[in-house]
């Protein structure tokens, strides 16, 4: 009952770009546990607010959506107002087991990390002169996570790293990648 539950609070909301501030939130309220196991991430609306993007009235909206009270998915209840230091949290830990599409989105997140975290790590060390710039497929996963998740530095603060740093270094990495082929493409034309 609720995982079914969930998913219609989930479908019921007004259009995709609220499912996609649903699916945010909820990715930053959990994480994947070193066990294996989904857990809670409480955090404050202000942060919320950041990662989804600034939308403050849609974020409002689903998560008002969610605390009803036949629902109760998220914390705090639906009498409690909101304001920018309230922390906000799921109900029950239960729903990240129960909750099909909030399994994979925890899945989803914890993917996310590994590559930004991996990322920001060839960045730290490309600054020391231990690594060089990002090639494919490396390149391409980095930009296609980039393009699908659209980080930001609130995210990427939950984690370690530069962000800007990292972000940098995938830029420069592109740059080069695209001055290599376009040298490639003249010489081709020179041989010609």
């Amino acid at each position: 009952a609720l995982s079914r539950h969930s998913d219609e609070a989930y479908n019921q909301l007004p259009d995709d770009q609220h499912r996609i501030i649903c699916e945010r939130m909820f990715k930053s309220i959990t994480e994947r546990g070193n066990d294996g196991r989904g857990i809670r991430r409480p955090m404050p609306f202000s942060n919320l607010i950041e990662i989804v993007g600034g939308n403050e009235q849609t974020l409002m909206k689903v998560i008002d959506d969610f605390r009803i009270t036949n629902r109760s998915f998220i914390m705090p209840l639906e009498h409690s107002k909101i304001h920018i230091n309230t922390v906000i949290d799921i109900s029950h830990e239960s729903l990240m087991r129960v909750w099909e599409r909030l399994f994979g989105w925890v899945d989803e997140e914890s993917q996310s990390a590994r590559i930004y975290l991996r990322l920001a790590e060839t960045s730290a060390l490309h600054t020391a002169g231990e690594a060089s710039l990002y090639h494919d497929p490396d390149l391409r996963i980095a930009i296609t996570w980039r393009d699908e998740h659209n980080p930001n530095e609130c995210w990427a603060s939950r984690y370690s790293g530069d962000f800007k740093a990292a972000m940098k270094f995938l830029e420069d990495s592109q740059r080069q990648k695209e001055a290599d082929e376009k040298a490639k493409e003249e010489a081709r034309i020179r041989e010609l």
